[in-house]
């Protein structure tokens, strides 16, 4: 595998010289980086082939010339960290069958918060504040659990309502769901930011933190996120600025469908909060004493207090959380 190796370090410095122009081999590299990808019979987890599958679906070729320079340096990369095995590993586990790949057992599911405390516990109950987190938010005046089942979010990100990078419309607040294909931190004009290329089966979009260089040490290529965000026009071409941006490679509250957007702080991050509210929720939801009599919620077909907390911080379905909003909660719940 050796040869193999060096023929793609070759190739890949060769395509460098040339200024990422997809002329290093005749007819492309897509065909040369998928033939030496089936060659070293590398594994799905192989650094080498998640930058592959990070490609659109018209591969190396339809990218600019920009996005191919950072898909080359990933390949590289990959190459030196993790060279490709020279032969396939010894199976070590007793209850393989030989040429057949073993799956990997799921992972355990988190289990839920088993928080020790009251409604009116500090914030201090909660695992991985730091007293930093605290201040920031003392300033939203959440001090105890029970302010914080009360700090309403002002709006939810639908996921079910994406629209491909094609399909972005200048000017309106929208959601993609897309794959980093790079992202760095550097002077973006006169102004200090973080830069990063986005990347759908349909196209790629530019999107520009401006002021927030530490998202370029979040993102790596071929994570997949969603972002959210007003879609503008620079040099005509579309891009977004300051999107609020959701990492979806784990199942959590963050893939939800309907994801919610608390007020915040700078620095306070929405996930923090996110989390925390779903801890407080599963933990106390349950504790708030009913502001309604039974009798009247079934006469107005109204939910039970902790059940409209559950649906208003973390709503099955926007119906879910209109009828939350509508509830006992209707005189301090902010409109989305």
């Amino acid at each position: 595998m050796t040869g193999a190796v060096e023929r793609l370090r070759k190739v890949l410095g060769e395509e460098s010289k040339r200024r990422f122009a997809n002329t290093a081999v005749m007819g492309g590299l897509d065909a040369f980086l998928r033939h030496f990808s089936e060659e070293a019979r590398l594994s799905p987890e192989h650094r080498f082939s998640r930058v592959l599958r990070s490609l659109p679906a018209g591969g190396y070729g339809v990218l600019h010339p920009v996005q191919r320079q950072r898909v080359v340096e990933e390949l590289l990369r990959a190459v030196e960290e993790q060279p490709p095995p020279d032969r396939p590993p010894v199976q070590t586990n007793r209850t393989d069958n030989p040429g057949r790949a073993t799956k990997r057992p799921p992972p355990p599911a988190a289990s839920r918060s088993r928080l020790v405390g009251t409604l009116d516990s500090p914030l201090s109950v909660f695992s991985g504040v730091s007293r930093t987190y605290q201040a920031k938010l003392n300033r939203l005046g959440v001090e105890t659990v029970r302010d914080l089942l009360f700090l309403f979010p002002f709006r939810y990100h639908d996921y079910s309502q994406v629209r491909p990078i094609a399909g972005l419309r200048p000017g309106e607040e929208q959601t993609l769901l897309g794959t980093v294909w790079s992202a760095g931190e550097g002077v973006i004009g006169r102004r200090k930011g973080t830069e990063a290329i986005i990347g759908d089966d349909s196209g790629t979009l530019r999107v520009v933190w401006w002021g927030q260089t530490y998202i370029a040490r979040r993102l790596r290529p071929g994570q997949k996120v969603a972002l959210s965000g007003k879609v503008t026009v620079f040099r005509s071409r579309l891009q977004m600025e300051n999107p609020e941006i959701e990492p979806l490679d784990d199942e959590s509250i963050h893939t939800r469908r309907l994801v919610p957007v608390y007020p915040g702080t700078e620095g306070l991050p929405q996930r923090l909060v996110r989390r925390l509210a779903r801890e407080a929720v599963d933990a106390f939801a349950e504790a708030v004493e009913e502001p309604l009599p039974a009798s009247l919620r079934g006469k107005l077909g109204l939910p039970a207090i902790g059940e409209a907390l559950v649906q208003i911080h973390f709503p099955d379905s926007p119906a879910a959380a209109a009828k939350a909003h509508s509830g006992p909660l209707a005189s301090t719940v902010p409109r989305p």
